[in-house]
């Protein structure tokens, strides 16, 4: 096996190759802030601007990379590969105490994260004149948001597959076995739509994912709206 393919043969894997590759984009906004604002404002400024923008584009590459390396792995897999790597994912998260330290303990602990981060840096943002200003920091703003929305439906998907490889929870209907492109829909329409999906549950581990999830979705697809009304406001009032 290639370092390449080492590198995203697991979801721990794919986790660390994302955080360990987001680390230049923080220190690349850093330096361009610097540059832009002066050494010494740069400082003055780093604790009200500077702080959240480098923790903000951090998230926002890291969670970005990690579902792209993702889709890019599971998309060119076969049902039958798809399914037996699967139940040796999710067999594997019970063996390894560490996993749920590194962000590998299923989708709770990227959206939990992502949730909170949100949160937290809305109620900065809110309060800083300058933030809401500037064109460019409103942007990272923006960039953090999308990217905390779309691992919630990235990693909701891999529970997803994961407990069907398990226990078969799900039924898609047809005769077809499911790629990942059909978890990654069901988990787009439930993070959209709430319950209204194109795979039913079939046992209740099924129906308390399904639960779960959309719980989670209301309230992260809240946090958001409000983070956007919020830098809006700012904006234009």
């Amino acid at each position: 096996m290639s370092v390449l393919s080492r590198a995203v043969a697991s979801d721990l894997s794919r986790t660390i190759t994302a955080t360990v590759s987001a680390l230049p984009f923080a220190l690349a906004v850093t330096v361009v802030q610097t540059r832009v604002w002066g050494a010494e404002l740069f400082v003055e400024r780093y604790a009200e601007v500077g702080i959240p923008t480098i923790m903000l584009t951090f998230w926002s590459a890291a969670t970005l990379l990690y579902c792209l390396l993702t889709h890019v792995h599971l998309s060119r897999l076969g049902a039958a590969t798809l399914r037996e790597r699967s139940a040796r994912e999710a067999a594997s998260r019970h063996r390894h105490w560490y996993t749920p330290l590194l962000g590998s303990g299923g989708p709770a602990s990227w959206t939990i994260s992502g949730g909170f981060i949100v949160l937290v840096f809305t109620l900065v943002l809110a309060q800083s004149p300058v933030w809401r200003s500037s064109i460019w920091l409103l942007a990272i703003s923006a960039l953090s948001v999308a990217s905390s929305w779309v691992v919630m439906v990235y990693t909701h998907a891999l529970r997803y597959c994961e407990r069907d490889a398990q226990e078969r929870s799900l039924d898609f209907g047809g005769d077809e076995e499911p790629v990942f492109a059909d978890y990654l829909q069901h988990s787009l329409l439930v993070s959209v739509a709430g319950v209204a999906a194109p795979a039913t549950p079939t046992t209740r581990a099924g129906w308390r994912d399904l639960t779960q999830h959309a719980v989670t979705a209301f309230i992260v697809n809240g946090v958001l709206v409000a983070m956007i009304v919020t830098l809006l406001l700012g904006r234009f009032t």
